[in-house]
């Protein structure tokens, strides 16, 4: 409503704004330990997602890559478990309400639903008490999917994700590079997009490894 009423006009601003939110977080990080309600509050409902798909598609990237203890000393294992509460919730949402398969455009819904996965993953290898919990949420996901009986390309590409999140998760030496990948550049500040960011890569080489251990 404080923007003047033309659809490119908007859609454009919102693009702008959201990119130059991974900016202002990858320069302070300690943004979403001091803004955590805010941003929790914002995160907690679904229905905040339409209209701020890409704000909230860069908000769950950043919460997976910079809600660690290497980025500030003030991220307990108790805020790591705040956060990941509201990403788990949200995942449940998405993938089981009527909200992420009807209003939300699917190209958003499964590119979210991919950053949330991964975000937990991250935040369960800074918290071990989360490995249990996130390795039941993908498995759900996983069994949820083909339930609903889309044979989307979203939803294919969800299906071959959560297996290999899963395998990482449940591969003690490997697991905590999810969460200790290098921190990435002002000229990478779309790795999330990216499919040859070190994070894909990694669940790449992961798969290969899975597949060759089944042959």
């Amino acid at each position: 409503s404080l923007l003047f009423p033309i659809t490119d006009f908007q859609t454009e601003v919102k693009r702008v704004l959201s990119e130059a939110l991974v900016w202002v977080i990858q320069t302070a990080p300690g943004l979403l330990i001091d803004n955590r309600q805010e941003v929790q509050e914002l995160m907690s409902s679904p229905r905040n997602f339409t209209g701020r798909e890409d704000v909230f598609l860069h908000l769950a990237w950043a919460i997976g890559e910079y809600m660690s203890v290497t980025y500030d000393r003030r991220c307990t294992p108790d805020i790591i478990s705040q956060y990941y509460e509201v990403v788990e919730c949200l995942l449940y949402e998405l993938s089981v309400s009527q909200l992420g398969r009807t209003e939300t455009p699917m190209q958003h819904r499964a590119r979210l639903t991919a950053v949330l996965m991964t975000a937990l993953a991250k935040l369960a290898t800074r918290c071990q008490d989360l490995m249990p919990r996130v390795l039941l949420c993908l498995t759900k996901i996983t069994q949820q999917l083909p339930a609903s009986g889309s044979q989307d390309a979203g939803d294919a590409v969800l299906l071959a994700r959560a297996p290999i999140l899963i395998n990482l998760c449940r591969m003690p030496n490997v697991a905590p590079l999810l969460s200790s990948l290098p921190a990435e550049t002002d000229d990478n500040s779309k790795l999330h997009q990216d499919q040859n960011n070190s994070s894909c890569l990694l669940l790449q080489l992961t798969e290969a490894v899975m597949k060759q251990g089944q042959q």
